[in-house]
């Protein structure tokens, strides 16, 4: 016998369930060897969350799609299949464990990790080359944050000091 692995499947339909607890309910109980989750999707839709062991992905993927669906026209009737999501449960363990928002820093940061003033700091972020390479993530209190990883990226590219100054001719 082959091998076997641990699926994570999301599986989304183009409905929604009434907000009724036990169409929910019969729903989960329906998938409960699969450890199932339940969510609405951002566009309202509904999406399913399971697990499945096969050897393969094509077979966890064929045996998801026909498990829920079983499952959720015995319960709420035919949908039509929006999308389906499919990874190793290691890999799924993988990225819930990564952070939900990367690591940020302030003007003071930016100073710190090229090495210049927080006046050259202040200047530095306003300037279209600093903005092409590192945009502003988010803004709180009017004060700018950007993702440390970009300005790290952003510091080890350039080069040091002033730039050299223009020369008439």
């Amino acid at each position: 016998m082959p091998p076997t692995t641990d699926w994570s499947v999301y599986v989304e339909y183009d409905t929604t369930l009434p907000d009724n607890d036990d169409v929910h309910d019969a729903l989960l109980d329906q998938l409960a060897d699969h450890h199932p989750a339940l969510t609405t999707a951002p566009n309202g839709n509904i999406g399913v969350l399971i697990t499945i062991t096969a050897p393969t992905v094509e077979q966890a993927c064929t045996t998801a799609l026909e498990t829920v669906g079983t499952a959720l026209r015995t319960v709420h009737g035919s949908a039509a299949l929006a999308g389906i999501e499919i990874m190793t449960s290691a890999e799924l363990n993988r990225r819930n464990h990564l952070p939900t928002i990367p690591p940020l820093t302030d003007i003071p940061g930016v100073a710190r990790i090229l090495g210049i003033s927080g006046a050259g700091a202040r200047k530095r972020v306003t300037s279209p080359e600093f903005q092409r390479h590192v945009p502003v993530a988010t803004t709180i209190d009017d004060r700018p944050y950007f993702v440390v990883e970009h300005v790290e990226r952003y510091a080890a590219q350039r080069t040091p000091g002033r730039p050299a100054k223009a020369t008439r001719q």
